[in-house]
């Protein structure tokens, strides 16, 4: 991403078929992982109880079509749709245009904003 301060991450926002429950090993320990126990990205759970959805935050060595199949083949997934993720730390400036165009999802000691394309997550970067 050229002319980027912040790259932007794959992500996905998922709906989930029920809320989330104790049977959610994996949500609950803020980790996605496939069927073969691969880590797929950080999960961060909306903080609206009861849990009906969570953003996925995709590590860059996975790539999107896997992403896609895991997702697809898990039961407790309703819907999902792509994401733009940038990702900041609590101490760091964080753009206004970010602050303002992106979706905020506080994950302890960073902040994830979800935008619906990597263009509109370049974009507000550089907004004022």
């Amino acid at each position: 991403m050229a002319n980027s301060a912040h790259p932007a991450q794959l992500g996905f926002l998922v709906e989930l078929t029920r809320p989330v429950c104790d049977d959610d090993k994996d949500l609950l320990a803020r980790r996605y992982v496939d069927i073969y126990d691969n880590l797929v990205g950080e999960v961060i759970l909306e903080e609206q109880r009861p849990t009906h959805r969570f953003l996925l935050v995709v590590l860059d060595s996975v790539v999107a079509m896997h992403v896609e199949g895991a997702l697809q083949n898990d039961h407790r997934m309703a819907s999902r749709a792509r994401r733009a993720v940038l990702t900041y730390t609590r101490d760091t400036e964080v753009p206004p245009g970010v602050l303002r165009d992106g979706d905020p999802w506080p994950a302890g000691d960073h902040v994830a904003y979800a935008f619906p394309s990597e263009q509109q997550a370049i974009l507000s970067q550089r907004k004022s």
